[in-house]
């Protein structure tokens, strides 16, 4: 191996390292704000079409203090959050030409990628919206935006479960004759959301699995390891059920 390959190797190495830091440092800030509830039993969004699938033993809550649903999280979270994100997009190679947040997670972490970034960035920013009839929940167009014809958009947003509002976002990228150049988010429940986009052809990126944080609970003596036995299983029933379902 020359001395140029061995440097390149050393650096890459270095970057991870950089990376696992973050995601540490990250997931600390999750639990100490009480982000990564495991008191009780939760509904989440799809409870609201499936109301027979089991109440959730783990609650991810990531949205910020500014929220219309006051969340745990203050804005040097959500620039920590912005941070993993870049560094996720450094380490797949993410190329994409506009970035949008899903409202309202997403936007908040859009807004935080901002404060961090100097521009020129090098891609544009392309807003979303979201329509709240009573239940029903749905992602929209924000007035006067919409995206360019053959560009690549990332999408951006906090939780990945069943993935609908996903799945409305891509629906208003392509009706514009854009290309989704993937979906990345903080974190990916396991609940055949993701599964489900990857098979249909797109790429989901997540800078933290469900079972990552829970793991890492664990070895911090946040959890107990009933505690975690009891989501794990969970996840796993709720993948069979999503299969069955698909």
């Amino acid at each position: 191996m020359s001395n140029k390959r061995k440097k390149k190797t050393v650096k890459k190495k270095k970057e991870e390292t950089v990376f696992d830091k973050l995601k540490i440092e990250t997931a600390d800030m999750l639990y100490m704000r009480g982000a990564i509830d495991l008191t009780g039993y939760h509904e989440l969004k799809h409870h609201e079409e499936d109301q027979d699938a089991p109440l959730s033993p783990i609650y991810l809550n990531f949205r910020d203090r500014h929220n219309p649903k006051r969340g745990p999280l203050l804005d040097a979270d959500l620039d920590l959050f912005a941070h993993c994100f870049l560094r996720l997009m450094w380490e797949n190679n993410i190329v994409f030409s506009a970035l949008t947040g899903l409202p309202r997670s997403g936007a908040a972490i859009i807004a935080a990628l901002e404060r961090i970034m100097p521009a020129p960035r090098g891609f544009r920013i392309v807003s979303m919206a979201k329509e709240e009839h009573g239940k029903e929940r749905r992602i929209v167009r924000a007035p006067g935006c919409h995206y360019r014809r053959g560009e690549s958009v990332l999408l951006l947003d906090d939780v990945f479960s069943r993935g609908k509002s996903k799945e409305e976002a891509i629906r208003l990228v392509e009706e514009d004759g854009a290309k989704v150049a993937g979906i990345a988010v903080m974190a990916d429940r396991l609940q055949g959301g993701s599964a489900k986009l990857e098979r249909a052809g797109y790429k989901v990126y997540a800078v933290f699995t469900v079972m990552y944080l829970l793991a890492h609970g664990l070895r911090q003596g946040r959890i107990s390891r009933a505690k975690y036995r009891e989501c794990a299983a969970y996840l796993e029933n709720e993948r069979k059920r999503n299969a069955l379902r698909q």
